[in-house]
């Protein structure tokens, strides 16, 4: 889909199998950068916003510009291991996060979380996980099973209590909870 270079419109309404846009729509030259190559020619974007769940309804709602930088990090990050996604309202991770074993470091501060889901102990590699500035109560159970992390941020959450089962994380060198 990213070889369709004069796309306009995109309409993936009724489509109720179809669950994840394609990264590959971030490889729309006209979409990707206007001020280089004019004005973008993909311009209408057309979904069931509920049948998504990679980009996020928090994404979505905010617009095609939102929608391109989502596709763009999620394409990017399995080259570089890495994902932030800082200060973007999400109530849950994007699910297309934990099918990257490989990323080593994952940001998801100044949103909304208040929990993770299981599927996070599928990222054996990850080595940072920031969690600054959201809604945890409590260190989500999932994280006391990577134990590869050598930096846990957890700063600004409403924590009430710490498990004991984070002393079992024994490569952290940081662990920020402040």
């Amino acid at each position: 889909i990213g070889k369709l270079s004069i796309l306009h419109t995109l309409r993936l309404t009724g489509n109720p199998p179809l669950q994840v846009l394609p990264n590959a729509l971030a490889e729309i030259s006209r979409f990707r950068c206007p001020l280089i190559f004019g004005e973008p020619y993909l311009t209408t974007l057309e979904l069931d916003v509920n049948n998504f769940n990679s980009p996020p309804v928090e994404v979505v709602s905010v617009g095609i510009e939102a929608i391109y930088d989502y596709l763009n990090l999620m394409r990017l990050c399995g080259v570089t291991q890495t994902f932030v996604y800082r200060g973007r309202s999400l109530v849950e991770p994007p699910i297309p996060l934990f099918q990257l074993p490989t990323l080593t470091l994952l940001d998801l501060s100044h949103n909304l979380l208040k929990t993770l889901p299981p599927a996070l102990t599928n990222l054996i590699e990850l080595r940072t996980l920031m969690l600054d500035s959201n809604h945890l109560t409590t260190v989500p159970q999932p994280v006391l099973s990577l134990t590869n992390l050598t930096l846990l941020s957890l700063r600004d959450n409403p924590l009430i209590r710490i498990p004991v089962g984070l002393g079992d994380i024994d490569q952290i060198q940081t662990l920020d909870i402040g």
